[in-house]
């Protein structure tokens, strides 16, 4: 009904002219019954006409090289412009004219320079209302820049400007942030794409009101102590600056004379390997820091303070973010920290046998322990948690519930999922009834195979009368002995027939057992009776056992289910929600599995083992962080199949598919890796975008 509305506005407006740019793009509307035009990626080569109505217009990767006077003066009601990844090099005057509702300019990587060949006088004055702007990533950032000019007659305008993504270029005589800046009394934000620094107290000291800062991946070859003096910085990112040693220096001498509520230190500490945690807590202990990340940091122990206490975390400190480093030991004093993300590392052993506080209780909230290789936990680990709400124990490989959780009364999500777990223990099941009783817990089991057999039937009936204590039920599985399974939606539907063939089997073992003791009698007194006055003991004993091995086979074939028909075999795993970087030649690992009839797909190593010889088809996609690459391969042994990925590092998100025919003899390994491309493989897999995935099928039996 939409795309006639549209084509019925259009040919009402326009007429039937289908040769005309506006039906080159593509319009959607938003819930609220606003329309927005995608004419991105079009090859355009100049601006094209489009619908009047629109409040987005998205015009980004195409060929534009000049925006003309007068360009958008019909689109009054726009309110979003992106003309982001296109070969702008001149804005002329009046590009903006009746623009006077625009709230959001994008300009990123486009072939301008902030100087007046590029922007004319009084470009952005028609932006009354623009609240954040982005010219970063300019391919001309390197020429001649008048620096004074541009902040005194393009960005002076901006009075509403709150936030802004910009080059930055800071020495000891010129900076970007002239005195023009100083009129942007509502600017909050400044974000950095190309950033050179020799960091001053000039360098900032023209944007007053700003308190968000990010300058990842800037270079500092100098940092004067005073650069931020008497600020009160909501947040500072510093990741992936790298500093040298005498840099760090006056940056942590620096950090005592500002308050910082935020700071962000991911994939920056490389200079500091040693005595690390010294220099930066003692340097922050003052700031009001509220939370920290150091992330990314190839950080391989910190538990030195459990056996020498000699430093603290500043007392304000809430959140702190140790994920993907190297973590093998993990030991902290934090009485007053009340959240702990300590993902991807492989804290398994230290675990097993320690807590990673010296003493408590503690204040923690919120603890992520995902993807950590857990098998087991010390049985106290938790001890001590009273305020404990959100517990994070998913992607490991967890079989049961061997720590102590029942005193978690508080707690409110205790997240299980993708693990090892296919049942509780009764003393398990126990712990549990006691924290339900007790709390408004949610177990997430999602990603697990639960067992559905006549063993496991008390715990089935406890899953189904506690579930509504369990969240995730369409991704938690129960499997049967001949390899179907059910979701737990559909547990207490299947329940009464398990019971019943379960009855019917203890029946059958208990008459093949009056039925092996007979037997065994009667084979007992035949060869008592048959026996010759000379046979000895051991020919009687030997030809009980020849009788026996036979019942074995009996009972074996009669208590055995047989399958004639060979089952299908494929799966589809994905990887949701996360984006990571993989060194070149390693295994991706599709952890979230969508189907895995037959279960031949491990979501725990990402391979692939062919049940039986035959045709195999893979196909695989990759999604690609912005402006990154991946290059995968398929691999089967250590035969590469086919591969794919994306090189392109202009422009947005990327992804790239591929599929593919082999033969496969019975156990032979299939499995997607990084290939020997390049050493830093960015993958981006969340919803809304295109996602990371595997699928796999037998095509033709080869018996």
């Amino acid at each position: 009904m939409l795309p006639v509305l549209i084509m019925t506005i259009v040919l009402t407006v326009y007429g039937n002219t289908s040769r005309r740019t506006e039906f080159q793009c593509s319009y959607w509307e938003d819930r609220h019954f606003n329309l927005h035009a995608n004419c991105s990626k079009r090859n355009f080569t100049s601006i094209p006409v489009v619908l009047s109505g629109i409040v987005s217009l998205d015009l980004s990767g195409n060929r534009i090289k000049v925006v003309h006077n007068k360009t958008f003066l019909k689109l009054s009601h726009l309110w979003e412009l992106n003309l982001s990844f296109n070969r702008i090099e001149w804005l002329e005057i009046g590009t903006f004219s009746g623009l006077e509702s625009l709230q959001v300019l994008i300009l990123r990587k486009n072939g301008l320079a902030y100087n007046s060949r590029h922007f004319s006088k009084s470009i952005f004055k028609p932006l009354k209302f623009l609240t954040y702007l982005d010219i970063s990533l300019q391919r001309g950032w390197f020429e001649e820049r008048n620096s004074t000019w541009f902040s005194q007659f393009v960005i002076s305008d901006l009075t509403n400007l709150q936030s802004i993504e910009i080059d930055i270029f800071a020495s000891t005589t010129d900076y970007v942030f002239r005195e023009g800046f100083l009129s942007l009394s509502k600017l909050k934000k400044v974000k950095a794409g190309y950033c050179v620094m020799n960091a001053n107290e000039k360098a900032f000291v023209n944007i007053p009101h700003v308190d968000q800062i990010d300058i990842t991946d800037c270079v500092i070859n100098s940092y004067a102590v005073g650069t931020f003096s008497g600020r009160q910085v909501k947040y500072l990112n510093l990741s992936s600056t790298n500093p040298q040693l005498a840099v760090w220096s006056n940056i942590l001498q620096d950090f005592k004379r500002y308050t910082i509520n935020t700071l962000v230190l991911t994939d920056t500490l490389e200079a500091l390997r040693k005595m690390w945690e010294h220099l930066v807590f003692d340097a922050l202990n003052k700031t009001d820091l509220q939370k920290l990340f150091l992330n990314q940091n190839e950080i391989q122990k910190f538990c030195l303070s459990c056996q020498v206490h000699d430093f603290d975390l500043p007392l304000t400190l809430k959140y702190l973010d140790l994920s993907s480093n190297k973590l093998i030991c993990f030991c902290l004093s934090m009485p007053h920290l009340s959240s702990l993300n300590l993902q991807h590392n492989n804290l398994r052993d230290y675990f097993r046998s320690n807590t990673y506080y010296p003493s408590h209780p503690t204040n923690m909230t919120v603890i992520n322990f995902a993807f950590n290789n857990l098998d087991y936990l010390n049985v106290s680990i938790f001890h001590g948690h009273q305020r404990l709400r959100v517990l994070n124990l998913s992607n490991n490989y967890l079989t049961d519930i061997d720590f102590d959780i029942s005193h978690l009364t508080l707690l409110e999500v205790l997240d299980l999922s993708n693990n090892r777990i296919q049942k509780f223990s009764e003393k398990s099941m126990k712990k549990l009834n006691v924290l339900f009783d007790s709390s408004n817990v949610k177990v997430n089991l999602g990603g697990n195979v639960l067992q559905c057999s006549c063993d496991d039937i008390s715990f089935i009936e406890w899953l189904l009368d506690k579930h509504n204590y369990f969240s995730a039920k369409h991704d938690t599985k129960c499997k049967f002995g001949n390899g179907t399974s059910i979701f737990l939606t559909e547990f207490r539907s299947t329940m009464l027939q398990l019971k019943e063939n379960c009855a019917s089997r203890l029946v059958l073992i208990i008459c093949i057992s009056i039925a092996i003791t007979s037997m065994l009698i009667i084979a007992i007194i035949g060869i008592q009776q048959n026996a010759s006055v000379d046979e000895t003991q051991d020919e009687r004993i030997f030809a009980l056992e020849r009788t026996i091995k036979k019942l074995e086979t009996i009972v074996e074939n009669v208590t055995k289910s047989k399958d004639k028909s060979e089952k299908p075999v494929m799966f589809y795993a994905k990887i949701s929600g996360r984006s990571f970087t993989f060194q070149m030649q390693s295994t991706v690992v599709f952890e979230t599995v969508i189907l895995n009839i037959g279960g031949h797909y491990d979501q725990y190593d990402g391979i692939f083992v062919a049940p039986r010889k035959g045709v195999y088809m893979f196909s695989w996609t990759v999604s690609i962080g912005i402006s990154k690459y991946v290059v995968t391969e398929l691999v089967v042994e250590d035969k590469i199949i086919s591969g794919t990925g994306n090189t392109d590092t202009n422009g947005g998100h990327h992804s790239a598919s591929m599929t593919a025919l082999c033969r496969m003899d019975k156990d032979e390994h299939a499995f997607i890796r990084t290939a020997s491309y390049s050493s830093a493989n960015v993958f981006y897999s969340y919803p809304n975008y295109p996602q990371t995935s595997f699928l796999g099928m037998l095509v033709f039996d080869e018996k």
